[in-house]
């Protein structure tokens, strides 16, 4: 697995030496990106109970303009673990490479002048192909990025945007999807060692499904504490 890890990374850094970087508008602060590895904590929540079903090791390297992140998911759910990477460009989060890994299927989505993908299922050893030409006024982030996206923002009391995001889905004709950042607002996060953060309460809406979550970001260093999903039925919690 690990070797594995390795050889998507060096691929997504080959591709990306490749690329040019065009006009690209996303407004966020470069000042919060910075090389990190932690770990979040996956939870279910029935009632009042925390039942823990995995864990997230999240990596994020600068190096050479541009940005790889790294999500590895551990679970006893699953018999390998969950492999995402993804490259973009450190001035403008433009996606370069995104590759996922589980055990029903491998994806590679190359993003250059077109965004070409590559679907191959581990159940039946099928292959789908995709691709989609970008057109140059339209500016947006692949989806793997936003976890990580949405602590660089320009976050203020009453902050609101919409994102564009790329997820390719083989079952559908675009991948193409709004993240809407809803309602910005400060809060108090306690944390477990470290005591009382003043964070950002960060209401995000996905897609035209409006599926809901809310963000707990730190305001002086941007540590994503906490995750809410439907209504707090999923926690993603940072682990210290």
């Amino acid at each position: 697995m690990k070797n594995l890890v390795t050889a998507l990374a060096f691929l997504a850094t080959f591709l990306a030496k490749g690329q040019t970087n065009p006009n690209f508008d996303f407004n966020f602060e470069t000042k919060w990106i910075k090389n990190e590895n932690y770990t979040t904590i996956f939870y279910t929540v029935n009632d009042t109970i925390k039942t823990e079903i995995g864990r997230m090791n999240n990596t994020v390297q600068i190096e050479d303009g541009f940005i790889t992140q790294s999500m590895i998911l551990k679970s006893k759910m699953f018999k390998n673990d969950f492999i995402d990477i993804t490259t973009c460009h450190a001035t403008t989060l433009k996606p370069v490479f995104h590759s996922s890994f589980n055990d029903q299927r491998i994806i590679t989505v190359a993003y250059n002048q077109g965004i070409n993908a590559i679907y191959k299922s581990l159940n039946d050893d099928k292959i789908k192909t995709y691709f989609q030409p970008i057109k140059e006024n339209i500016s947006f982030i692949e989806s793997s990025q936003y976890q990580n996206a949405v602590m660089w923002l320009p976050l203020k009391e009453g902050y609101s945007q919409k994102i564009k995001t790329f997820n390719y889905d083989p079952n559908s004709e675009t991948g193409f999807s709004e993240v809407q950042i809803r309602k910005v607002s400060s809060e108090n996060y306690q944390t477990e060692k470290s005591g009382l953060r003043s964070v950002w309460k960060v209401i995000v809406i996905y897609g035209s499904k409006e599926s809901v979550s809310v963000h707990y970001i730190d305001k002086e260093d941007r540590k994503l504490w906490k995750t809410e999903v439907n209504g707090g039925k999923v926690l993603i919690i940072r682990e210290e």
